[in-house]
């Protein structure tokens, strides 16, 4: 039998090289991490939901959902708001959002509903499933994340990246699992990887300060499983 999804040896990196330009502080860990849903009070923000099996024209509210990944990307997210995949269900493409949380309410994408399934984000061959840009205080936890379509090409899983940022504080990718993400063998700054984390630009010193990457379940990913990289 497979282990449940985080199960697994405990990992901390607690430094990293210079040239990685990542915070010091970041961790990662292969043992349990706190849910990211957890740490968001009910009382902040907007929720939306997604069901990319419901029919289309929904307003994102849980009874009339969302039903593509491109209506959820173009809505701009603050602190506090929560974005949420039904469980059982699958969105085609590349998961793009806008927008950044607080320190004390931060932006939260996670799953609902009793499913026994995860929801499940397929890249279909897109560069990246999920692309997270230039963006601070985020959650992202629970979900599938899958990319498989034209095997070969440069592609990831989950990708973080900073362009010119400045300091991305308080991020925290928990609770995925990362699989079959078909990517190239070339090492290159955009690609490929279960996650990526990549600091680039030549305007603006950046790099992640307090970044977490905790108990999520990577197999069968090209070229790396956790992956840093910096201009």
């Amino acid at each position: 039998m497979r282990p449940e999804p985080g199960r697994g040896p405990r990992v901390t990196a607690r430094a990293l090289p210079a040239a990685l330009a990542l915070s010091a502080a970041l961790t990662l860990v292969t043992a349990p991490g706190a849910r990211a849903a957890d740490r968001t009070s009910a009382s902040a923000g907007h929720v939306f939901h997604v069901d990319c099996a419901a029919p289309a024209g929904g307003d994102g509210s849980r009874d009339r959902p969302w039903s593509t990944l491109a209506q959820a990307n173009a809505q701009p997210y603050g602190p506090g708001d929560r974005l949420l995949f039904r469980r059982g269900s699958t969105c085609t493409g590349t998961l793009a959002p806008r927008g950044e949380g607080s320190a004390t309410a931060p932006f939260t994408i996670a799953d609902y509903g009793s499913a026994a399934a995860r929801a499940r984000l397929d890249g279909a061959g897109a560069h990246d499933t999920v692309l997270l840009s230039n963006t601070q205080h985020l959650r992202i936890s629970a979900l599938e994340i899958v990319n498989a379509a034209r095997p070969g090409s440069e592609r990831n899983g989950v990708r973080l990246r900073l362009t010119d940022y400045g300091t991305a504080r308080g991020i925290a990718v928990s609770g995925l699992y990362v699989h079959d993400v078909r990517g190239g063998d070339a090492k290159t700054l955009t690609g490929s990887s279960g996650i990526h984390v990549a600091v680039e630009g030549t305007a603006r010193p950046s790099r992640y300060d307090g970044l977490e990457i905790a108990g999520n379940r990577i197999e069968d990913v090209d070229r790396e499983g956790v992956y840093f990289k910096s201009t």
